[in-house]
């Protein structure tokens, strides 16, 4: 259900970006010389003409999909070699023009209803882009590298299609591919938060709720004030690579003493019992959650909550380590009955806090 959910929601992205980027294939052929894809329809942004049966299927059985290739034949070009570079550029090309807009009207902070119809829509056109400049048959990047590589010659040839396709589903499944997409997809991530509803960071934040360096962000930085505590702020981001967990604990513990923050001795949750230091497993439909939890107070009472929570997954498909971090900024530490409770039993560990 997860999945499908995932995909339904990343459909739109696909459906467009698929759509203009036939497109502009077929258009920049037209306008070299070529007009054998016009002739067959392809000049149209409605994306039946532009969408497979079968790779709208692989879609939802496999994770990723493809359109119908547009036909082109490069000897109706002038300058062939050029011309073929051009007209193959033209779909990634498109795609990147398709962020750079999406961008702007999220620069515009159009609404949380808005931003999430548009990030999908940007994070698949990122990926869509970067992807088809790889020199893997069918991709773009297999007629884009040889037009530019000296002593290449562009071929077009569905001889070895079948075979391709199977390399291409290979590289995705390996992870080969991640090598390149998650660089690509943090720096995207990091590219939203910057314009997205929920950044910039509010007034106040401290910078001391922020993800590593190096982490791949499955989604993009969310800064959220808590609707029913104006005083509670939500910093929240997901790590699907399997980044280590000393290593994110470390850098997590390191920032906060850095900032002068020191960690609470006993469990917020419940003052009478000591903080524990350490990893709590759990099961959730098959998979393996192990979680960590730490309260930590600076000297203006200001207290970040830290939870990270490892889901170890029985999906063969997705067999990794999947990281959630949640930090919880409390603006004012003494607004709640629990804080009162715990600086009642616990006077020590509030005597440098004005």
């Amino acid at each position: 259900m997860h999945f499908l959910a995932t995909v339904l929601v990343l459909l739109p992205g696909l459906v467009l970006g698929i759509t203009v980027h036939e497109t502009s294939h077929a258009l920049t052929a037209k306008w070299l010389g070529d007009c054998y894809a016009q002739k067959m329809g392809r000049i149209s942004l409605n994306p039946f003409r532009h969408l497979s049966l079968w790779g709208t299927l692989a879609l939802f059985v496999l994770g990723f999909g493809w359109g119908k290739p547009v036909p082109v034949n490069l000897y109706n070009f002038k300058r062939p070699k050029l011309d073929y570079f051009l007209c193959s550029i033209a779909g990634p090309a498109s795609n990147l023009l398709l962020c750079a807009i999406i961008l702007g009207l999220l620069y515009l902070k159009p609404g949380k209803l808005i931003e999430a119809i548009l990030i999908p829509i940007f994070l698949i056109n990122g990926i869509l882009a970067v992807i088809n400049l790889l020199p893997i048959p069918p991709l773009d990047g297999s007629k884009i590298w040889p037009c530019i590589i000296p002593g290449m010659r562009p071929e077009v040839s569905g001889k070895w299609s079948v075979v391709w396709v199977g390399v291409l589903i290979v590289a995705l499944y390996s992870g080969a591919i991640d090598k390149v997409i998650l660089p690509v997809m943090n720096q995207m991530n990091r590219v939203l938060s910057n314009v997205s509803h929920y950044s910039p960071r509010p007034e106040g934040f401290p910078q001391v709720l922020i993800a590593p360096e190096g982490a791949y962000l499955k989604n993009h930085y969310v800064y959220q004030e808590n609707g029913s505590d104006p005083n509670l702020y939500l910093f929240e981001f997901t790590i699907e690579t399997p980044y280590p967990a000393e290593q994110l604990i470390a850098f997590l513990m390191t920032n906060l003493s850095e900032h002068n923050y020191h960690q609470l001795s006993y469990d917020f949750s419940d003052p009478n019992k000591p903080a524990e230091d350490c990893w709590k497993i759990r099961t959730e439909k098959n998979d393996k959650v192990y979680a960590w939890k730490q309260w930590w107070i600076d000297k203006e009472g200001e207290m970040v909550v830290v939870e990270v929570r490892y889901v170890s997954t029985a999906n063969k498909r997705n067999a990794m380590q999947i990281a959630k971090v949640k930090l919880a900024l409390v603006k004012d530490f003494g607004s709640s009955e629990r804080s009162s409770e715990y600086k009642r039993l616990h006077p020590e560990e509030f005597k440098d806090i004005h």
